[in-house]
């Protein structure tokens, strides 16, 4: 495009991961374009325009709680003092507060205090992997990270079940 117009076109990226970085910036309108998670964008949106927000296409995510199956696990409640293992990352910004609510009605509070350890990676084979082998006993993980390791292992599929899962959510604009 530079050349077919035949303008200096000049990019400049920048990562800023405090969200107190993010809103002084919003603020002092040095940037034309962020990427936000959801929780990031509700402490800034006062300062955007909604006419020029944009998700992705195919931005929903869906967020799931697996273990193995016939482990005698059948439902959240069951977890209490069990290992728990959470996917992290950008799109899995409201799994925390999802999964609190999904353990409301068996332990009002944060989820940290219900199991008895909570672990965090970032690779979903991580997350995933240890369930099915018996190392962890549940896993917070996406629907889309879970299907892409159903089909690289058809295996991880028939052993692992869910018994929570979030509506589809958008988290990133």
């Amino acid at each position: 495009m530079e050349m077919e117009l035949r303008l200096p076109i000049s990019f400049s990226a920048n990562v800023f991961e405090p969200a107190a970085e993010i809103l002084r910036r919003a603020r002092g309108g040095l940037f034309d374009a962020v990427a936000l998670n959801v929780v990031e964008y509700r402490q800034i949106a006062e300062l955007l325009d909604p006419n020029w927000i944009i998700s992705e296409s195919d931005g929903a995510e869906e967020y799931l709680l697996l273990v193995k199956r016939g482990g005698g696990i059948q439902k959240p409640e069951d977890l209490r003092g069990r290992r728990l293992i959470m996917l992290t990352g950008a799109k899995m910004c409201v799994a925390y507060p999802w999964l609190s609510t999904v353990l409301d009605a068996a332990h009002p509070g944060p989820a940290d205090q219900f199991f008895g350890s909570v672990a965090e990676e970032a690779k979903a084979a991580r997350v995933v992997l240890p369930v099915f082998f018996g190392q962890a006993d549940a896993c917070v993980t996406s629907k889309k990270s879970f299907d892409v390791m159903c089909e690289l292992n058809p295996q991880v599929a028939r052993n692992l079940t869910v018994i929570a899962a979030s509506s589809p959510m958008v988290v990133t604009f």
